[in-house]
């Protein structure tokens, strides 16, 4: 469900960026109606992907590292709050902000029609505040549970929380404390955490390219176009990881149920400790 508003998420933001053709039509970027919706399509489409990322990361911690699954329910009311707060982002601005002082709220914005640049702390707080703090909080989760599941995050069984790293060789101490669906599951929380990489790598670019415009630096058309192109390439990107990702899972009928809860970690164990293999 999170995927699918993801995927749904970067279609609106392929719109918007098909709306260009129109002016590449026309030779020119020109205001108007057409001009005001691309502007508000590109920016639901971003603040929706920023969104959607999260709670994808979100969806995984809890299933990975919490080992928590909402309900049914639970899900569908957070994909609906979710859709809704996009959607009063994007009107918050023509509706309460625009002014006449400052003029249309969407309209000719580089390249292509979005916020205007008579509105900078809006591009910047109501749609690049998002992005990055999208990529850097799904980055944090990821990261935390890809540790769990492979052992070095643990938790003892007096309840605290130890970090732990072995050499690549003594990689097999950390299977120790795995049960089976940590076991199952590391190589699918290896790929996730490619979700935050890949779209950091994407959105950072397009936002060099824009924060250079706006100190001033003269950056070239086919920069900033190439810029725009390669943040285009979200979706299919995206598309290619939930595939990559839906053939590491593993057959869940197999597995315990997901809350099933971990065992604690015996600070005094062969599992804490380290062992030495027998060898012959």
């Amino acid at each position: 469900t999170y995927l699918n508003s993801l995927l749904l998420a970067n279609a609106i933001q392929a719109i918007g960026t098909l709306i260009s053709t129109q002016w590449v039509v026309q030779g020119a970027v020109t205001p108007g109606t057409l001009c005001s919706i691309q502007g508000g399509v590109k920016q639901a489409g971003n603040v929706g992907a920023a969104l959607w990322s999260f709670m994808l990361a979100v969806h995984a911690f809890n299933l990975i590292f919490l080992r928590v699954d909402v309900s049914t329910l639970a899900k569908w009311i957070t994909i609906v709050v979710g859709w809704l707060a996009v959607v009063l982002v994007v009107i918050i601005g023509p509706l309460a902000i625009e002014n006449k002082a400052r003029g249309p709220y969407f309209g000719i914005s580089g390249y292509w029609c979005w916020i205007t640049d008579e509105y900078p702390a809006e591009q910047t707080f109501l749609e690049y505040f998002f992005e990055w703090l999208s990529a850097f909080l799904s980055f944090v989760l990821y990261t935390f549970s890809l540790l769990r599941v492979r052992g070095n995050l643990i938790r003892d069984i007096n309840g605290r929380w130890r970090l732990r790293f072995v050499p690549r060789g003594e990689s097999w101490q950390l299977a120790i404390g795995r049960d089976m669906i940590d076991a199952a599951m590391v190589r699918v929380a290896s790929i996730v955490v490619w979700y935050p990489v890949a779209y950091t790598l994407l959105i950072l670019p397009i936002t060099i390219a824009r924060f250079a415009s706006y100190a001033g630096a003269q950056v070239p058309t086919w920069a900033t176009l190439l810029c725009d192109v390669i943040f285009s390439l979200s979706g299919f990107v995206n598309f290619m990881l939930a595939i990559i990702t839906s053939r590491m899972f593993p057959d869940f009928r197999a597995l315990p149920h997901f809350a099933t809860p971990r065992r604690g970690l015996d600070n005094s164990g062969p599992g804490a400790l380290g062992i030495t293999p027998f060898m012959l």
